[in-house]
């Protein structure tokens, strides 16, 4: 279990130094006024990004065993999605704020998170199947 961790966690590190990238990318051409505007540093979203990545990843890598069939990849991503929602809302609003949101949260976590697992489990089913066609000839 300990290295399925670890590989979720380099998973989502990983994840994390792209979209940081990414933000730095966006910054430089556009400049940094749209994170001024939300009240945020360059520096605090690529914290965000690792500390979302990181937990998200731990989750994942912990929770993947479920993610076999169907029904256990919707749940793997209904979980990992409703913790990447919540912790990006903890780091990013208020206290109070965060309150009146987290059921926003939640729900939208269920239904991205849920639906991004089926779309993974669907395809890797796929795979699966084309590679033991594959295999028989």
């Amino acid at each position: 279990m300990i290295r399925r961790v670890l590989g979720g966690v380099a998973w989502g590190a990983g994840g994390a130094t792209v979209l940081s990238l990414l933000v730095a990318l966006a910054g430089l051409i556009r400049g940094g006024e749209a994170l001024a505007r939300q009240d945020l540093t360059l520096g605090q979203v690529v914290e965000g990004y690792y500390f979302i990545g990181i937990i998200g990843g731990a989750l994942f890598g912990a929770v993947r065993p479920l993610a076999r069939g169907m029904l256990g990849a919707g749940l793997v991503g209904a979980l990992v999605g409703v913790m990447v929602y919540a912790a990006a809302g903890w780091f990013i609003l208020p206290p109070d704020e965060l309150r009146s949101v987290l059921p926003w949260g939640i729900l939208a976590g269920v239904l991205v998170g849920s639906g991004v697992g089926l779309l993974i489990g669907g395809a890797r089913k796929q795979l699966e199947q084309l590679d033991s066609e594959v295999m028989r000839r």
